[in-house]
This record gives structure tokens, C-alpha cells and sequence, in this order.
């Protein structure tokens, strides 16, 4: 049974605004949850849905307009618990572009109070494990992307953290380089025990590797769950998936009306849900639309995934 000892982060009726000059924006809407010791937690969301402004409010760097964060027990105030938090932020690059790799390295590892007599076996550690023994003398100006990615995420788990956040960390990452950081992420959060936050796009990704999802939309948490009970609610369900030459126009709004369906952001593609048993009714009737079975480049057939959970709640949301 969980005890409150095993509750690393707590958000209680969490608010955050902005005033600008088009008036007041609200970042953060009423979000409440907590995050249990060990666990993998990935917010998903579009651009502009309060994921970012929620993680600057558990690291400290901004503070609510109302509510509570409560990190390891005690109410954040101020950055004063980032020794016990690594911390991948989205905009990682510029404020250290003229270090080296082994200068980042060494000082994120002083601020978070390892003793300067371990600091060198700790970074030739994680130099070993990310294949950067060549680089940690290399400017970090001149590196590649998937370099900086990983000498980043090196800073994130130096000193064995607590918690770590990850904001869009394989963005830029080859996928041999993205498979290759997932084992790493899950390899290392195991071995020090240590609770994990994603912030990501990479729906698919994710689907084995967190324990829970939160999707994020207009500043609130809109669903959540495991990504096993949230897919599981899709259950018999079947995916059709049309990819067309170009982008869809005038098909009208009465096309497939049985059926739930959801375009693409580009309009290329239409993703429509049937049950198991009237896939080909569905197929069928999408093929009598002679506009559109002429632009058809391809088509898939699959059981859903959290990529389907996720649009889902997009289209309940913005429907």
C-alpha cells in the first residue's frame, strides 16, 4: 500500500495566470494530482496547453497564482530543492554553448552539492555510459545536436537526482539515438530509484515506458491514466487509417457519418474507428466517396494505441 512517504510531487488546485497586453492568459486551470516515488510520467499535450508553465512551477522557477506544489513534502518556494532534481529544460543550449562538456558537467554537478573529490568519477561515469569520453573537452558550440542532447541529459542524472525532467528530450535525436536514450532514461531511473517526468510529443514512444500519461489541453488535465487502462477503453475498437496524395477538400461533413473519424492536422490523412466487426462496411463505404477513393495513396488497418487515445481527447476537447 502507498503511504504519503511514497508521494515525491503533489499539485493541489494549481493556478497560474499571465498578464500581457491582449490581457490575461491562464497557463495552469485548476490541476491537481501527485506523482508516486518510482514512477514514469509523461504530460502530453499541444503547444500552448500548460505543460511547460506547470514544470517551472514544480522546479521553482515561477510560483502559482494560486494552489500548492508540494515537492518531497514541503511547499516549493523559490529554487532552493534543485540539488535534489535534475532538470532538462526545453531551451537548454544557450546559456551554455561557450563550456565545454566536462565545464557543464562539473558545475550543474557543484550545484547540486557533489563534493568537488567526486565530481570527476561521476562525470567520467556518465561520459562512459553516453559515448562522450571524446567530446567532454569539446566546446559546446560546436557539437552536433544528438552530442548536446546527450551531454544535457548526462547533466540531468549527475548526482543520482530524485526527480528527473525531461522537457522534449529527444527532439533532434536519430531513432537509433532515441532508442538508444529511452534505455538509458529506464536504465538509470531503476538503478538510483528515482522518479520521472516526460514532457513530450512522442506519443508512441512513450507508450512502454511511462507509467501513467496526463494530456493536456486549454490549461487543464483532460484525461489520465495508465497507458495500458486508457488504450483498454478503446477495446474492439479498429483503426482505419487513409493517407491521401494530397490535403482532403469537399468531402463534406456527412461522409462517414456512422462512423467516428478524425483528420490530421495537414488534412492528409483521416484516422476512422469502427468495431471489429464492420471493418468492411467501413472500408466500403469510405471507397463509394469517389472524391476521395481517387486521392487514396494508402491504407492501414490496426488496433488502437495511445497515439488514438490522444487524438480522441483532442477532438472531445476542440469538437
Amino acid at each position: 500500500m502507498r503511504t504519503l512517504a511514497d508521494t515525491v510531487l503533489r499539485v493541489e488546485d494549481l493556478c497560474k495566470e499571465y498578464r500581457t497586453r491582449k490581457g490575461r492568459v491562464v497557463a495552469n486551470d485548476h490541476i491537481s494530482f501527485s506523482v508516486n516515488r518510482g514512477d514514469i510520467v509523461a504530460f502530453l499535450g499541444p503547444n500552448g496547453s500548460g505543460k511547460t508553465s506547470l514544470i517551472k512551477q514544480i522546479t521553482g522557477y515561477t510560483t502559482p497564482t494560486s494552489g500548492r506544489v508540494a515537492l518531497f513534502g514541503q511547499t516549493v518556494c523559490g529554487v532552493g530543492g534543485l540539488s535534489r532534481i535534475g532538470y532538462m529544460m526545453q531551451s537548454r543550449f544557450a546559456h551554455w554553448d561557450h563550456l565545454t562538456a566536462w565545464d557543464a558537467l562539473f558545475y550543474t554537478g557543484r550545484l547540486k552539492k557533489i563534493p568537488k573529490a567526486e565530481i570527476q568519477t561521476h562525470i567520467a561515469s556518465l561520459a562512459a555510459r553516453l559515448h562522450l569520453e571524446q567530446d567532454l573537452r569539446v566546446v559546446m558550440e560546436t557539437m552536433s545536436g544528438g552530442k548536446k542532447q546527450a551531454v544535457a541529459l548526462a547533466c540531468a542524472v549527475i548526482g543520482s537526482p530524485e526527480l528527473i525532467i525531461l522537457d522534449e528530450p529527444t527532439n533532434a535525436l536519430d531513432p537509433e539515438m532515441r532508442q538508444y536514450f529511452w534505455h538509458f532514461l529506464r536504465q538509470t531511473a531503476a538503478a538510483i530509484g528515482a522518479t520521472v517526468l516526460l514532457v513530450t510529443h512522442n506519443i508512441g514512444e512513450i507508450e512502454s515506458i511511462a507509467h501513467e500519461v496526463k494530456i493536456f489541453a486549454g490549461a487543464k488535465i483532460i484525461r489520465e491514466g495508465s497507458p495500458r487502462s486508457l488504450i483498454k477503453e478503446l477495446n474492439r475498437q479498429i483503426r482505419v487509417e487513409l493517407l491521401l496524395k494530397d490535403a482532403e477538400s469537399g468531402v463534406g461533413e456527412d461522409f462517414l457519418a456512422d462512423y467516428e473519424k478524425k483528420w490530421s492536422e495537414d488534412r492528409r490523412t483521416l484516422f476512422v474507428y469502427t468495431g471489429e466487426d464492420d471493418v468492411v462496411r467501413c472500408i466500403g463505404e469510405a471507397f463509394s466517396n469517389r472524391r476521395l477513393s481517387a486521392r487514396v495513396e494508402n491504407i492501414q488497418i490496426s488496433r488502437p494505441n495511445l497515439e488514438d487515445v490522444y487524438i480522441k481527447a483532442m477532438g472531445a476537447k476542440f469538437a
